[in-house]
């Protein structure tokens, strides 16, 4: 958790001896903090030019006066507004539908002035005062590592070189890896690896300044990383660029643990001369340079001269058949997207998380689009991708409920996994490693894995012992996906113990549709909560949807409304970019 006071909070309510009495209260229990009172009878609405990034938490009133309330100026200001304070809204007399809207609007918490105590409040502005840390620390990483390693920014940045190559400006596609990977990964261990691929990559960006474009570069495959190189007047000077590069790596060494490490770098590269050349193809040529620079050719380094030629487009119906994915893992081309569980009942903080997320897979191409992992496996039914997909999310997760131990709450993942790692006699032994390689001495709580029913009821013996083991071993929690009968939950209980209950869409429609009062819905919720199981609600798009699986009393919802997926978290701060399993 954050230790930090607040710097400045700002009280917005229209009744002076409330004003006066939080400001009282606040300089007391947050003596470091500046504390401003704004009256909105006396002052009105803020100029559309009010500073709010002056302050870092706002305890806003929901009436403001005979015209104004706080959700008004939630929604005005909020949007228009970067870094706008993470949010209290105060109620005299609330309503759950106040309080979904509230939520909808941003604000961080929702509070009855009612059942309001010193105690309560306190609590809620530290933890408001965390969240917005966590935020703006991940908001930094993210301006740093969207332009420079996101593989979705990278691929589409093709286009733009291809341009830029038929007008005539010099663009060419580089390959890197630090020599010796394997043998220094065996001595450092993976997460220091992580670190010295980062620090190549930086020192490739430094020395391969598109002009006035943001450098691109992306990590490829496990430990090399994809550089679009540009600065160079003429086909001799790429080979003096990329030589400055690997002397640019020689003479700056990455720092692990307190020490310098020697590394060098092998580059393969292709230059890059029009749309005709095929990304595919570049790709080719660049892997086939860097293989002949690793074997020890030409000091490490080898440029193409390219093969040219158009290769034929996939058919937009067949995409998802025809997506190489195994190629995609091989080469780190995934983009885990996250979405965000809302906790939405009392009984949500059993879990003790300070965010909770579902994993969702995207396969990135190399055109820079994106296609829903569960689409390609679907229509592929190939096992070994099935299983490389799972260790993926495994490992993404586990490296981020790991990374920075100690300075900051973890944030729990769900993970769906198929059928066919249930039935891979490696998995657990993989685990085993990766804990290790991380440094993981503890319970791994955040670690959600999603079990379909299907799957539990079909394989009872092999999920069970997989899931028993893992759950000794490493604390992970286990999930049933896609429940949608009272009857089918019993029986899966039955057979294995689990922490939550993923409800089926059709259920998730009827609870919406019927209200609580669906009987189905309300055995199969009341079972739940004997077995000391949390629900959760997928798609969730609107008000009323959230409103009813609120009252219905599920624990988590997750859609559109709730939160859209998002491509990074604040937890992400320091965690490896992910890297094939």
């Amino acid at each position: 958790m954050t230790s930090s006071a607040p710097r400045r909070i700002l009280v917005v309510d229209d009744d002076e001896d409330y004003r006066i009495l939080l400001a009282r209260f606040l300089a007391k229990a947050f003596p470091s903090t500046d504390v401003h009172q704004y009256d909105p009878v006396q002052t009105g609405p803020p100029a559309p030019d009010f500073d709010w990034t002056d302050y870092d938490v706002l305890i806003l009133d929901y009436k403001l006066g005979a015209e104004e309330n706080g959700l008004d100026w939630l929604r005005r200001y909020k949007r228009d507004s970067a870094n706008f304070p993470v949010t209290i809204l105060l109620t005299a007399a609330g309503s759950e539908e106040l309080a979904v809207r509230a939520l909808r609007h941003g604000a961080h918490d929702y509070l009855r002035k009612q059942s309001l105590d010193a105690k309560v409040l306190a609590g809620s502005i530290a933890d408001a005062f965390n969240v917005r840390a966590r935020h703006l620390k991940a908001e930094r990483s993210l301006t740093l590592s969207a332009s420079k390693f996101s593989k979705s920014f990278f691929y589409s940045q093709f286009e733009l070189a291809f341009a830029e190559a038929e007008k005539g400006e010099n663009r060419a596609l580089a390959l890197a890896r630090t020599d010796g990977y394997e043998a220094l990964k065996k001595s450092l261990g993976l997460i220091s690896m992580d670190k010295i691929t980062r620090h190549v990559a930086n020192r490739g960006l430094a020395c391969f300044r598109l002009g006035d474009h943001v450098p691109r570069a992306t990590l490829f495959g496990e430990a090399s990383i994809a550089f679009l190189v540009g600065g160079y007047r003429h086909g001799d000077d790429l080979e003096k660029v990329l030589s400055a590069f690997q002397d640019d790596v020689r003479r700056n060494p990455p720092i692990v643990d307190g020490a310098p490490v020697p590394v060098s770098a092998s580059v393969g590269a292709v230059v890059i001369k029009s749309r005709a050349d095929g990304i595919d193809r570049l790709f080719e040529d660049a892997e086939s340079a860097f293989a002949r620079a690793a074997n020890g050719q030409t000091s490490g380094l080898v440029i193409a001269s390219g093969q040219g030629g158009r290769r034929s487009s996939i058919d937009t119906g067949k995409r998802a058949t025809a997506f190489d994915a195994l190629a995609a893992i091989r080469e780190n081309r995934i983009l885990p997207m996250f979405w965000p569980l809302m906790a939405i009942s009392q009984d949500s903080s059993k879990l003790k998380f300070s965010e909770f997320f579902e994993v969702e897979l995207h396969f990135v191409a190399r055109n820079g689009d994106s296609i829903q992992a569960d689409a390609v496996l679907a229509r592929q039914k190939d096992t070994k991708v099935d299983r490389l997909a799972d260790r993926w999310q495994i490992r993404e997760c586990v490296g981020r409920v790991l990374a920075d131990e100690g300075e900051r709450d973890a944030p729990g993942f769900l993970i769906s996994m198929n059928e066919a790692s249930f039935n891979d006699a490696n998995l657990e032994g993989w685990i085993d490693e990766l804990v290790r390689f991380h440094g993981g001495g503890r319970p791994l709580h955040e670690i959600c894995i999603g079990i379909s029913p299907k799957i539990l009821m079909r394989a009872t013996a092999e999920v069970l012992e997989f899931c028993n083991r893992l759950r000794g071993r490493h604390g992970f929690r286990f999930v049933l996906d896609g429940i949608g009968e009272a009857a089918l939950c019993r029986a899966c209980f039955s057979r294995l113990a689990c922490d939550l209950v993923v409800l089926s869409a059709p259920l998730v429609k009827s609870i919406i549709d019927k209200g609580r009062g669906s009987s189905e819905s309300k055995e199969l919720l009341s079972f739940d909560v004997k077995r000391g199981a949390l629900s959760v609600a997928r798609g969730i798009e609107d008000a009323d949807a959230l409103h009813a699986v609120i009252s219905a009393g599920v624990d988590f919802a997750r859609g559109e409304f709730v939160a859209p997926a998002q491509e990074e978290i604040g937890a992400a701060e320091g965690a490896p970019d992910g890297a094939a399993a």
